[in-house]
């Protein structure tokens, strides 16, 4: 039955978070109903189906708090950009894995919030970036270290790490 259904299904669907957050307003609107109209010893199936749903509005906001990006530039230049960025922004990486096509630098901001960057390589030129800040997130300051990294990779090397004066132009 479930093959069945499958192939009669619509090709198009539409995304996992879309329908993810279809699903939490609808639970929203029909729990408090349901508590309303629950006598006092509830049926186990509707606490699971409350605890299921918890569960699944912590993963959403776990899944929404990253912040991805894809650069043309390789995983080494890439790195570089990032442990640069960082630093730039008074975030100095403590720790450091890298291999051949993957790389993670972690590092925390003033407040104590840890700061993670995943980077891997998806072909030789192509780089995928994954930034999370805290636990679920903070999605300014990982668009500000995005920034940043993207300004790195522009722009390699800072004035006066080439030994000139930054405020005379070249």
């Amino acid at each position: 039955m479930t093959r069945l259904f499958r192939t009669l299904a619509p090709a198009s669907r539409a995304p996992r978070s879309v329908r993810a957050r279809g699903t939490l307003r609808v639970a929203a609107l029909l729990m408090p109903l349901a508590l309303a109209t629950m006598p006092a010893c509830a049926p186990p199936l509707l606490i699971a189906t409350a605890g299921a749903s918890a569960a699944e509005a912590t993963a959403d906001a776990y899944v929404r708090g990253g912040y991805r990006m894809a650069e043309a530039y390789s995983i080494g230049i890439a790195q570089r950009a990032t442990l640069t960025a960082l630093s730039d922004l008074g975030m100095p990486a403590h720790r450091e894995r890298s291999s051949e096509k993957y790389a993670e630098i972690f590092a925390r901001t003033s407040d104590g919030y840890s700061v993670r960057v995943e980077l891997v390589a998806k072909s030789s030129v192509v780089t995928r970036i994954n930034i999370r800040v805290g636990a679920f997130g903070d999605e300014t300051l990982s668009q500000l270290i995005a920034n940043t990294i993207r300004a790195r990779l522009a722009n390699p090397v800072r004035p006066d790490e080439a030994g000139m004066d930054p405020m005379i132009p070249p």
